[in-house]
């Protein structure tokens, strides 16, 4: 197994574990300590491993992408602070509900862009469907910010 893959193992670790503790905060009816949970172990450790992929290894990720990786890694990065700085000031469910849907709506455009371009190397099918299985936490936990109290 290579690091790549062992990063994203460990990535997709984090988040089953940030949706599963946060999910049983939602059964509770504790919506704001959920999405502080999912927030720090989910989405804060993904976003900033998205951004060291993306800036630290760009060219490895897409071949000939490197401007656009950069790029990408730096709206990983704006994702990683907004949510880091959300989670220390305590800030309502809405906030955390808006920047969970700034990144759901990046996420879903990097689905769209992944499927029609289908880089050669990439199965496009599971590329896909980590994609789309992520878009739809994040639109959940989205609705829960946005909607709960």
């Amino acid at each position: 197994m290579d690091k790549s893959t062992i990063e994203r193992l460990i990535i997709f670790t984090l988040l089953f574990v940030a949706i599963y503790k946060s999910t049983n905060s939602f059964n509770e009816h504790k919506y704001h300590k959920g999405l502080r949970e999912f927030l720090s172990i989910g989405l804060i450790p993904m976003t900033l491993h998205a951004t060291y992929r993306h800036i630290f290894n760009s060219g490895n990720i897409m071949k000939g992408g490197r401007f656009f990786e950069i790029e990408a890694g730096g709206a990983n990065l704006g994702i990683a602070l907004a949510s880091l700085l959300a989670f220390l000031k305590n800030m309502s469910n809405e906030t955390m509900g808006i920047i969970i849907m700034i990144y759901s709506v990046y996420l879903f455009i990097s689905m769209v862009v992944w499927l029609t371009f289908k880089p050669k190397g990439r199965n496009i099918l599971v590329w896909g469907l980590q994609f789309l299985s992520i878009v739809s936490v994040l639109i959940y936990y989205s609705f829960i910010g946005l909607s709960a109290n």
